[in-house]
């Protein structure tokens, strides 16, 4: 038998959800049996899961990953790209790529432009301060996590659904 929470699905969902109904529709989808078709559900009970990307396109593969196995530190992510994931408290980070200076707040993703086959550079500061490394492009591009690791689910509620939002608006 697979056990579940509740908030183990619900953390990934931007919309209050009906506890039963969603523990029915996971239930019904652990045993095979047809479901109405819900994406965000979908895609939340992929975290939940973890394993499944049949379908997911290149931005949706790199949050289930993010979001499901939580890679800590710089870490390449197939031919997706690079993701720099902090470990310890969600905090801020300043990155130095080409010239730039690019500032991260504490609890936000953000996804910079390099493409596949490309390599850079980059400089990081971090609470423990500055780290270097040469990072690889790919078709998601370069991904600076500060959530923490490991991370801290959204909670099920306004304040967790404002923050699961706040990092959906940053894939996109």
């Amino acid at each position: 038998m697979i056990d579940f929470k509740f908030e183990d699905i619900a953390c990934w969902i931007c919309q209050p959800v009906d506890p039963i109904a969603l523990e029915n529709w996971a239930g019904n989808k652990l045993l095979g049996v047809k479901v109405e078709e819900n994406k965000e559900w979908e895609k939340a009970f992929k975290k939940w899961e973890a394993k499944d990307l049949k379908g997911a396109d290149d931005k949706e593969t790199m949050e289930l990953i993010l979001d499901g196995t939580q890679p800590e530190g710089i870490v390449k992510i197939g031919d997706l790209g690079t993701v720099v994931c902090p470990a310890g408290e969600a905090g801020p980070a300043e990155i130095r790529m080409d010239n730039q200076k690019i500032l991260v707040g504490p609890d936000e993703i953000l996804i910079l432009s390099l493409a596949t086959g490309t390599t850079s550079k980059i400089k990081i500061k971090l609470k423990s301060g500055w780290k270097e490394a040469e990072v690889e492009g790919g078709k998601v591009g370069l991904v600076i996590d500060t959530r923490g690791r490991p991370m801290v689910k959204p909670t099920v509620d306004t304040i967790g659904r404002e923050r699961l939002l706040k990092w959906q608006k940053a894939r996109i």
